[in-house]
């Protein structure tokens, strides 16, 4: 009993903390680069490089694995079913068969669509200040948009992002690596939040920083992988069980 007591108190004092925690650091850090989130300091300045680097590996990863689906080249859109109707003139037009229809699935989708993607740029914008940021934010309209696939399929998906997948992840990953190249424009390092203060008429006081063209780009990826990963694992394999039944 003495020896088990003697390790444990031994195995404790091993693992006692002997360095200052860092924690109490990360706030000045967080007023060093302009922000009040302490999480978004860490993501857009501090280690900017690991989060350029993961989104890369993210897009790189979807693309990866919805070309693993496609039995066919790529098409530049998402193909209609012959279910869809040739002319929509009203917004609650069929795009399913009849006997595959939420009808109010569907006009919940529809009507809270637009609403979900102001909240997420809503979400981008205070992020650099408050809870949200590209992540959060992207996740939130990646949400949206799966809604709408759910409620009326591969249709429904094209007319709620009728941009490619590959333009928004390549946009995305062209603005936040563009992003680097700003501050060495003004002499500083690459990666390096620029931020100022502006006062607008109507706004008021405005806090600006080059952070937010960085989670801008997050965001745009962060859609884009949602979409071609909706486009591979959803709507391709609708594609191709439609054609197997017509065959």
């Amino acid at each position: 009993g003495v020896g088990v007591v003697a390790t444990g108190a031994g195995m404790l004092a091993m693992s006692a903390r002997r360095t200052e925690p860092v924690g109490a650091r990360m706030g000045a850090a967080a007023e060093e680069a302009g922000a009040r989130n302490i999480v978004s300091a860490i993501i857009l300045d501090i280690r900017a490089w690991d989060t350029m680097g993961e989104i890369t590996v993210l897009v790189v990863l979807t693309l990866g694995v919805t070309s693993l689906v496609f039995l066919r080249r790529r098409s530049y859109r998402i193909e209609p079913s012959e279910h869809a109707p040739a002319e929509r003139t009203h917004w609650l037009a069929a795009t399913l068969p009849r006997g595959q229809r939420a009808l109010a699935f569907e006009v919940a989708a529809r009507l809270t669509f637009h609403t979900v993607l102001v909240l997420s740029v809503f979400l981008l914008i205070i992020g650099h200040s408050r809870v949200g940021g590209g992540f959060a934010g992207g996740i939130v309209a990646g949400l949206a948009i799966t809604v709408r696939y759910l409620a009326g399929g591969r249709n429904e998906l094209a007319a709620a992002v009728p941009v490619h997948a590959g333009v928004l992840m390549g946009a995305g990953l062209t603005l936040s690596a563009g992003t680097a190249l700003i501050g060495l424009l003004f002499g500083r390092a690459a990666l390096e939040m620029l931020a100022t203060d502006v006062h607008l008429p109507l706004v008021g006081h405005l806090h600006v920083s080059t952070g937010l063209l960085f989670d801008l780009g997050v965001y745009v990826c962060v859609i884009g992988m949602v979409q071609d990963v909706l486009r591979g694992l959803g709507a391709e394999l609708d594609r191709q069980i439609d054609a197997e039944e017509a065959a």
